[in-house]
């Protein structure tokens, strides 16, 4: 069935997603565990990154972000059109008019 292929392939690039997505929570949390405040001003001085890169991280952090909702709000439309194109072979009626 061609639903049950195309759903197969958003489901593998959402794992790809998710994959990426530990690298994002990893960068995030680094921010987390920062040193204690004594020696604060001394670690940010040698960890502060440029605004630009930091505006370019925020921009693809973004990008991304909304990349992944759209698969995901994808990736459920053809659950439900693969759940639709099973109710219908099981109870016989024709499958080319359920794809429409």
């Amino acid at each position: 069935m061609a639903v049950a292929e195309r759903r197969r392939v958003a489901d593998r690039w959402l794992r790809r997603d998710v994959a990426a997505g530990g690298r994002r929570s990893r960068c995030a949390g680094s921010r987390a565990s920062s040193p204690a405040p004594a020696a604060a001003s001394r670690w940010r001085k040698r960890a502060a990154i440029p605004s630009e890169q930091r505006q370019q991280m925020l921009t693809e952090q973004h990008r991304l972000r909304t990349a992944l909702a759209a698969a995901r709000a994808a990736r459920d439309e053809l659950a439900a059109a693969e759940e639709l194109a099973l109710e219908a072979a099981l109870a016989g009626d024709d499958l080319a008019a359920v794809a429409g």
